[in-house]
């Protein structure tokens, strides 16, 4: 039988993965949840059905992008470890997409007048 250090998780531990995943959770549904159909409606002017499906698709893409970066991520070994260095070469990143998602540049966009005709 082998011999093997049972190793428990501190309660500052917890806390850590807990802040964590309290943070991910904010901007994923605080941020772009619910401003993003807002941002939509009132200041992209595209109907809210167009909205929710937009976001609709933007969900069932994450959803089967998750188990693919998992692999990716649990197969990647560095000397920063597993995950550390996509949280620190992606968060600039997304940090940028996230500005550019929610910014209203002056051309017109060729999406907006197929989404909707009221749009211009």
């Amino acid at each position: 039988m082998a011999n093997y250090v049972e190793n428990k998780t501190t309660k500052l531990e917890i806390f850590e993965y807990g802040f964590g995943g309290f943070g991910i959770s904010l901007m994923q549904v605080g941020l772009v949840g619910a401003f993003a159909m807002y941002f939509f409606t009132d200041q992209i002017k595209i109907s809210p059905a167009i909205a929710g499906t937009i976001l609709l698709i933007g969900q069932i893409v994450v959803v089967l992008a998750y188990p693919i970066l998992a692999s990716i991520f649990d197969k990647t070994k560095s000397r920063w470890g597993r995950y550390r260095p996509y949280l620190i070469f992606l968060t600039p990143v997304c940090s940028v997409l996230l500005v550019l998602f929610f910014s209203i540049f002056n051309f017109k966009l060729h999406f907006v007048f197929f989404l909707d005709s009221d749009a211009v």
